[in-house]
């Protein structure tokens, strides 16, 4: 696999805990995993492959409805904080790289991959084969999640410089889209106006419209595969859906 250091790097202890680890994206996990919970319809003490976790806000809610989970990321930074402020009896965490699962393999009754979390290897031969891996992962019969923002909804409303503030944060983001590849580039530029401080990030997504989701998916040996336009449970429309929720099955 190519190289993933950005991947490590990009949530660093700041920037995790403003963003994916912040209550505001807790609340919003709750949600997100009310919903899955209906649709997966998993037995008690199933077992949960959270793939990344980030800061587990959401192994944590997957472990509140008693199921075994596990939570990987590959940020040293995320597993700490989701150590600290997601810890359950019923979650444990560690450090993972998505391309090296077997050690997984047939161990798990779901496998989650939210937060537009899949397509971050450089070629679509590397992605197909983390999702293979992910699919492996699965014991028989078992699910798998796919949450990722949908390209044909992105590139409707894309802008390619962006920025906000937050009391005296700044953040300012600029981005571009190769049409052959079909790969998002952003550069993220976090400033804060009173200290004068300043970091930058780099992320990098291979971007995948349903179709081609799907496809890949049952290219990956998943059948039964549904689709939900949100986590409201709308059916999905392939032009408006921001972010298509995916679930597959295991044959």
């Amino acid at each position: 696999m190519t190289n993933n250091k950005w991947q490590k790097s990009m949530y660093d202890h700041l920037f995790a805990s403003k963003t994916i680890g912040s209550k505001a994206w807790a609340i919003k996990a709750k949600k997100e995993a009310d919903f899955l919970v209906e649709a997966l319809n998993l037995s008690p003490g199933a077992k949960i492959l959270d793939l990344p976790c980030g800061t587990g806000r959401h192994s944590l809610q997957f472990a509140r409805y008693a199921f075994s989970v596990t939570g990987v990321d590959i940020s040293q930074s995320c597993i700490d904080i989701a150590k600290k402020q997601s810890r359950h009896k019923n979650v444990k965490y560690q450090i993972g790289d998505m391309s090296a699962l077997q050690r997984f393999k047939s161990k798990f009754d779901a496998v989650t991959n939210l937060f537009t979390s899949f397509g971050y290897f450089s070629t679509d031969q590397e992605n197909k084969a983390v999702l293979r891996g992910m699919v492996q992962c699965l014991k028989p019969g078992g699910k798998i999640v796919i949450n990722t923002i949908n390209r044909n909804f992105l590139l409707g409303v894309y802008k390619p410089a962006l920025w906000t503030i937050d009391r005296d944060t700044i953040t300012v983001q600029a981005s571009i889209f190769d049409v052959k590849t079909k790969y998002n580039e952003s550069y993220v530029c976090i400033v804060n106006e009173k200290t004068g401080v300043g970091t930058a990030r780099y992320h990098r997504v291979r971007l995948y419209s349903p179709d081609e989701m799907l496809r890949l998916m049952k290219q990956c040996g998943c059948t039964k595969v549904k689709v939900w336009g949100d986590f409201d449970g709308r059916p999905l429309n392939k032009k408006s859906s921001t972010h298509p929720i995916y679930i597959g099955q295991k044959a």
